[in-house]
């Protein structure tokens, strides 16, 4: 799930993983609208780096990313 604030000055990209097997994730930043190559997970406090201009994650089953742009994180 991609949303964007009514102001377009903050992002979030929700991904889970529904399946009970590990799943390959990626996206490509040019669907997004947004450059920033640096993502913050909020929910395991963790960094993610796009590359390539995508973002590729594996997700365990169930697992859940909420990923908001480094640039965007307080």
């Amino acid at each position: 799930v991609w949303r964007t604030s009514p102001e377009c000055d903050e992002h979030l990209l929700a991904l889970t993983n529904v399946a009970n097997r590990r799943i390959n994730v990626e996206v490509p930043l040019s669907l997004l609208g947004v450059e920033d190559t640096r993502w913050h997970d909020i929910v395991e406090e963790e960094q993610h780096a796009a590359r390539e201009g995508r973002l590729t994650f594996d997700l365990e089953p169930y697992h859940v990313l909420w990923l908001i742009p480094t640039s965007e994180y307080q």
